[in-house]
């Protein structure tokens, strides 16, 4: 309880001032978790934003020119962030990313077709990079971006391509509702689930839905 001194004034005991720092404490440290863990998720959503945008810009490109654009996915090497880039398809034969060094970071952009053999990058500087922690979890169904089921053995890629019906395709296959999904590698949730975000693709109608924040076991 307060103590009174000289002149009647009161005061606090130490044991008192020790409870409230404690206190101060331990409220800082909530504040701070949960500013870290919302600060994560808003890096995911942005990021799924960026996405979606490109998604959307692809498949625009694809139906106004009449010629197949699409999206490549890049799993990151050492200390480069997973990426990925708009691009057009220079290639049109074979409905697919072409990329003769398996390294599409190096694709250049280019405006004429006529002098290149791989698919470039949509416009100048459109690599896109994940915000710092975060990477492609899911891409089309499979695993996580070191597992080569879905990347294949080797591989540092993954794509989707749109038609000039605005249709979605993958190795001239039509996608059927498969996700995409991105998570944060830091991600301070606790236990052993982290948050997650993505996009889902039907091929058919080339229509592309946002995945609210979902929960997942981390990958």
């Amino acid at each position: 309880m307060p103590l009174r001194g000289k002149g009647g004034k009161s005061g606090f005991t130490l044991i008192e001032l020790m409870i409230v720092l404690v206190i101060i404490m331990v409220l800082a440290s909530v504040a701070t978790f949960t500013y870290i863990s919302q600060i994560e998720q808003i890096t995911l959503r942005s990021d799924v934003r960026e996405l979606i945008g490109a998604l959307e810009m692809a498949k625009m490109r694809a139906i106004a020119s009449g010629e197949p654009h699409g999206v490549v996915f890049i799993r990151g090497t050492g200390d480069e962030p997973d990426a990925f880039f708009v691009y057009r398809d220079c290639t049109p034969g074979d409905q697919r990313f072409t990329d003769p060094d398996g390294n599409p970071r190096n694709n250049i952009w280019s405006d004429d077709c006529s002098a290149i053999t791989y698919d470039p990058k949509l416009r100048e500087g459109g690599l896109i990079e994940l915000q710092r922690d975060d990477h492609f979890t899911t891409v089309f169904g499979g695993e996580d971006a070191s597992n080569s089921v879905i990347w294949g053995t080797g591989a540092t890629h993954e794509y989707v391509q749109f038609n000039n019906l605005g249709q979605a395709f993958k190795n001239g296959n039509l996608i059927n509702g498969e996700f995409i999904f991105m998570q944060n590698q830091n991600n301070t949730g606790g236990g052993d689930k982290v948050d997650q975000v993505g996009v889902r693709i039907f091929g058919a109608t080339g229509s592309i839905e946002y995945v609210p924040l979902t929960v997942a076991d981390p990958v």
